[in-house]
């Protein structure tokens, strides 16, 4: 197979993880009524999870085909953005849930 071939064979296969992974998270996680039954640590859970397998996927995608400042600008990016959502999550988990003002009299 010629170089050129696999560089499209790994671009594609990893569109085609990504539209998996994608899919998946939109029908399983976000459906109505498994959104809302779920506790909001799994939901953080699946959400980090997810970003974690599209990461791989881009990583995986973009070794073998794309020069290295790419490969470094993808994790730095990837970093970042993963750094400033553990910040979010940390947040909501400590000032989410402020206990209720009494109704008293």
């Amino acid at each position: 197979m010629q170089q050129r071939e696999k560089h499209r064979l790994f671009f594609f296969t990893g569109l085609l993880a990504s539209a998996i992974l994608y899919s998946a998270y939109n029908l399983y996680v976000l459906d109505p009524y498994v959104y809302a039954d779920m506790a909001r640590g799994t939901r953080h859970l699946y959400k980090f999870g997810s970003i974690i397998i599209a990461w791989l996927i881009g990583f995986a995608a973009f070794r073998k085909t794309a020069p290295a400042w790419l490969l470094h600008l993808w994790n730095i990016l990837y970093a970042a953005s993963l750094a400033i959502l553990l910040l979010l999550a940390a947040c909501d988990a400590l000032i989410a849930n402020p206990s209720a003002p009494s109704t008293k009299p």
